[in-house]
């Protein structure tokens, strides 16, 4: 008889991985066979893996409660595939503060990262998060849902004095 493996990517719609293999030996009553297939998901998804005992139907097993109770060999089990992502923080000047929460998290994860002024030496103060030169908050406390690699700059600045002096 046959047994067939499948992984269907539900979320796409796909099928990964599809294959019979042939069973030749003899099954002792309530015995197992052992089967281990490699295949490579690159999208992440809702998945599906099937193993379909005796798919070309060639034998038919009795079962006192009828032939549809003997074929139930069959079995699937659902699984997930995360897409992962990085959030890299930078401050600009370095000595200007301190950022948190960077690190890798799933796709759809809500992220808060953090600009902390240094005051210690200098009166530096926050002024906005940006990413590739692109203004993205000006809150020194940022959040947003991953669903991509982000590279967030946290500019910092020194204020500036404008000293007019006249007699």
């Amino acid at each position: 008889f046959s047994e067939r493996v499948r992984v269907r990517n539900q979320t796409q719609a796909t099928t990964v991985f599809d294959q019979v293999f042939e069973v030749n030996e003899t099954i002792g009553i309530g015995a197992n066979i052992s089967r281990t297939v490699d295949f490579t998901a690159s999208a992440p998804g809702e998945y599906l893996a099937e193993v379909i005992t005796d798919s070309g139907n060639e034998i038919f097993e009795f079962n006192a409660n009828g032939h549809a109770a003997a074929e139930q060999n069959s079995t699937g089990k659902n699984f997930s595939i995360t897409a992962f992502f990085t959030v890299s923080l930078a401050a600009a000047p370095s000595e200007g503060g301190t950022v948190v929460g960077s690190g890798r998290f799933a796709e759809g994860t809500q992220v808060t990262v953090r600009a902390l002024p240094n005051t210690t030496e200098r009166p530096y103060f926050f002024v906005d998060w940006t990413e590739n030169g692109a203004f993205r908050s000006a809150n020194s406390e940022f959040t947003f849902v991953l669903n991509r690699d982000r590279q967030l700059v946290a500019r910092f600045a020194l204020p500036t004095f404008q000293i007019i002096a006249s007699n």
